[in-house]
């Protein structure tokens, strides 16, 4: 006896789920240090306080449920960049990602883009879903097909643009495993990206480091005391019999 329609199967948590309402789930906001390149991503919920305009309300209209926010305002460069990086996906080529987003751009914001990130010597930005200069009244559904047989993060990149005043909601991410991209069409269907830019090698801001090739310019300086840092793999903490996490 199977669940019909198939829509009312209950979803099974999945990794990359998020609501929000608890913390981030392993989901990064990419630091902006002093980089007048970079601003960040912030949890909030509708009723904080803030200086900048924002939804009055997460995506199911709960006032005090909390949500992902970019604030063009928190950036003093047009072309900043505000960057949201998951948990980094391996054996889960083929998933679709659904989410609920909100848009106020007002010349504040010149895109939104969901990129997979291939975890190989390439360091490769695809582009999967972008959405340039668009205005939404409230929250709307997002949905895009993902499928790697590598190691992947997902990341979402908005950009600021000329003015100071714009802003993006991110809420809700749901990830569904199996399928194919008929199962899973682009949401909205103007967000798929150009042709043109379907891929993209843009290397990450100055001041972000993976370190899965070299310390990017950041230096280990010897000190007088016993102990110092040093850029290891977890399998050398195994080989070591060290103490410490055996994966990144």
């Amino acid at each position: 006896c199977n669940i019909y329609p198939p829509e009312a199967v209950p979803h099974v948590p999945s990794r990359g789920d998020c609501t929000f309402q608890h913390g981030l789930c392993d989901w990064v906001p990419v630091a902006a240090g002093d980089s007048d390149l970079m601003f960040e991503w912030k949890r909030i919920h509708g009723n904080q306080s803030l200086d900048n305009p924002h939804p009055e309300t997460d995506h199911y209209g709960d006032p005090i449920g909390y949500f992902m926010m970019a604030f063009g305002g928190d950036a003093s460069k047009e072309d900043a960049v505000a960057i949201l990086e998951s948990p980094i996906f391996e054996n889960e080529p083929l998933r679709c990602f659904n989410f609920f987003f909100s848009i106020n751009p007002v010349n504040g914001i010149k895109s939104i883009t969901i990129s997979k990130q291939i975890l190989d010597e390439s360091e490769q930005y695809v582009d999967l879903w972008r959405l340039d200069s668009s205005n939404f009244d409230g929250w709307e559904y997002g949905k895009v097909f993902i499928e790697s047989p590598q190691r992947y993060k997902i990341v979402a990149t908005v950009v600021r643009g000329q003015e100071a005043n714009g802003w993006v909601g991110l809420d809700d991410f749901t990830f569904i495993d199996g399928g194919n991209e008929a199962d899973c069409p682009i949401e909205p269907p103007d967000a798929k990206p150009p042709q043109t830019t379907s891929t993209s090698t843009a290397p990450p801001p100055d001041n972000a480091c993976n370190f899965e090739k070299d310390l990017c310019g950041w230096e280990a300086e010897p000190m007088e005391s016993s102990f110092m840092w040093s850029r290891v793999t977890g399998q050398d903490i195994i080989d070591n019999q060290a103490n410490g996490p055996i994966e990144d």
